[in-house]
């Protein structure tokens, strides 16, 4: 899965970004819905809103069998996407914050990803244990079934970085299989990660290793989709884990 951020790049430049992110092994594109967007500024909101319709039309004429989905909050550019061919939704803050949006997703029945955050401020409040983050998943998910968002259309999202220390990070790396019995499928987004190149301690400019090493921690652990920006290296490693658990059954 790879986030494509519209508004950083000409659109022909993103498409052949798509397409080498495709060839390379890309199950789902994320597009950024929102990039320069804030809550009151509505101009933007409508510029967004153009460019993001535009790209996902594009993406879906070139590719019509890759799977879409966008970081939103904003319910016109989660309409108007959805409307457009984009298959997911995906949030960064508990539904209760915004009752328009959960309503549309439950009549639109597409499925979202949410993420573990208690507040609406993308600050994290300190881990006491893993249970913390699963009862604010569970409490997330809860909350979106009493809406009417059917269980098999939700993907969870414990929640790395977004104002997490390093520390918070690692257990939930550690701890990821820990979310196996809510019974969703897990997302985790690795790539690029600060605590990642801390982790290196100065040893290394380049963190590519350290998020593929990560990565592979987390498919281990459990994590059903790995969110990336380097889809060649990725998939490669996924191939490798693939070939490994599949060796009793070619035996």
């Amino acid at each position: 899965c790879k986030d494509s951020g519209f508004n950083n790049y000409p659109e022909d430049k993103i498409l052949k970004k798509v397409e080498a992110m495709i060839k390379a092994g890309a199950d789902i594109i994320n597009i950024t819905g929102e990039c320069n967007s804030t809550q009151n500024d509505r101009e933007q909101e409508l510029k967004d809103l153009t460019s993001v319709v535009s790209l996902i039309k594009k993406i879906k004429r070139l590719f019509p069998d890759i799977i879409l989905s966008i970081d939103t909050t904003k319910l016109m550019i989660a309409r108007e996407s959805i409307a457009s061919g984009i298959n997911i939704i995906s949030k960064t803050f508990p539904l209760k914050f915004n009752e328009e949006l959960i309503h549309f997703i439950a009549q639109a029945k597409c499925p979202i990803i949410m993420m573990a955050n208690s507040n609406n401020n993308n600050v994290s409040k300190p881990i006491v244990s893993i249970s913390d983050v699963i009862k604010d998943i569970q409490s997330n998910v809860g909350y979106a079934v009493g809406k009417g968002i059917p269980k098999d259309r939700i993907i969870i999202d414990p929640g790395i970085g977004f104002g997490r220390s390093d520390k918070d990070n690692f257990l939930i790396l550690r701890q990821l299989s820990s979310f196996k019995h809510l019974n969703f499928p897990i997302l985790v987004g690795l790539s690029k990660r600060s605590f990642l190149g801390d982790a290196l301690k100065g040893r290394m400019n380049n963190t590519l290793i350290s998020a593929i090493a990560a990565n592979t921690l987390a498919i281990i652990n459990g994590a059903n989709i790995i969110k990336a920006h380097t889809s060649e290296q990725v998939a490669t490693m996924v191939n490798i884990i693939e070939s490994v658990t599949r060796v009793d059954e070619a035996v």
